[in-house]
């Protein structure tokens, strides 16, 4: 291995590995931690101060980008939070270019800390929202197909000759927890308590079970990610639909009803009317960005108009 090899592989088992973390800390730590590396000459010795300004550069980047991604997160684990985002930093290294990436596997970490999720067990589900809503951010600009028109059905006619277009910088998340409630609660308790460095408040926070789903998106118009809290049978439209993108708006609904067995007793009449009232709210929230022409022929069925 030549010098400059080893030289980039003795800094990336200082600033990356679990057995550099505390080496920087002391000159005392340092002197240990190149006794314990194999390969390493005395010039490394030389390095402390040079490489301790590199790792405070990367602690601070890394942690500025895990608390503007994980707000809430941070606020329950205030008092350990910057301990908990090193020792993330170094388990789960950040393999891609892109920078928000180094933060996609926060909320697996999160979960594996026994006692901080004996006390909010909701933890990992929180931070799984909190990251969904940096993906639906980052996702690319969705090209539309060429022929959409911005509104939804309103008769069941349009029903059988239109299908929807969805917004796709989209995420479905179940919970079983009210992840919508202990935003709030966090955010209400935070408020109260701003001029306090140590909200005490947070240790009290616990929440019951409430199985809960929320659709996770980009608002088209102001570009930030938002939820919209579903019920199942909602949540249920959307995923058959999303499955099946050529499907008309009618066909969706049929295949619901169809598939639920809590549906066996309504009309299909009834269903269609309640579709109708569906896909205008999920229109007007941003979810259902408009619908695309169907033309109907008898020997090849319904097909997107081309």
């Amino acid at each position: 291995m030549s010098r400059l090899e080893n030289t980039q592989q003795f800094l990336s088992d200082t600033l990356w590995t679990e057995a550099g973390h505390q080496a920087l800390d002391s000159v005392e730590n340092w002197e240990n931690f190149i006794k314990a590396q194999a390969n390493v000459r005395a010039p490394y010795r030389k390095l402390h101060r040079p490489f301790s300004l590199y790792s405070e550069l990367l602690q601070n980047t890394v942690f500025d980008t895990l608390s503007g991604f994980f707000p809430y997160c941070e606020k329950l684990l205030h008092e350990e939070w910057l301990s908990l985002c090193e020792t993330y930093r170094r388990q789960y290294p950040n393999k891609s270019y892109q920078l928000f990436r180094c933060a996609e596997n926060m909320p697996a970490f999160l979960g594996e800390q026994g006692s901080w999720v004996e006390r909010y067990p909701f933890l990992e589900d929180l931070a799984r929202y909190e990251w969904l809503e940096v993906q639906v951010e980052n996702e690319r600009e969705q090209v539309l197909p060429a022929h959409n028109i911005p509104f939804v059905p309103d008769s069941q006619e349009q029903l059988r000759t239109l299908s929807p277009i969805w917004n796709a910088a989209s995420e479905l998340q179940t919970s079983w927890y009210p992840i919508p409630r202990i935003i709030e609660a966090i955010q209400e308790d935070s408020a109260l308590n701003q001029e306090t460095d140590n909200p005490q408040w947070i240790k009290t926070l616990s929440v019951d079970y409430q199985l809960t789903t929320l659709f996770i998106f980009r608002d088209p118009w102001t570009h930030r990610a938002r939820f919209f809290e579903l019920n199942s049978l909602t949540a249920q439209l959307i995923q058959l639909s999303m499955m099946n993108p050529e499907a008309s708006y009618e066909t969706v609904l049929k295949e619901l009803l169809s598939s639920v067995p809590e549906l066996a007793t309504l009309s299909l009449e009834t269903l269609l009317n309640e579709g109708l009232s569906i896909f205008k709210l999920l229109h007007a929230e941003g979810i259902l960005l408009g619908s695309c022409p169907f033309t109907v022929s008898e020997t090849t069925g319904t097909k997107p108009h081309a």
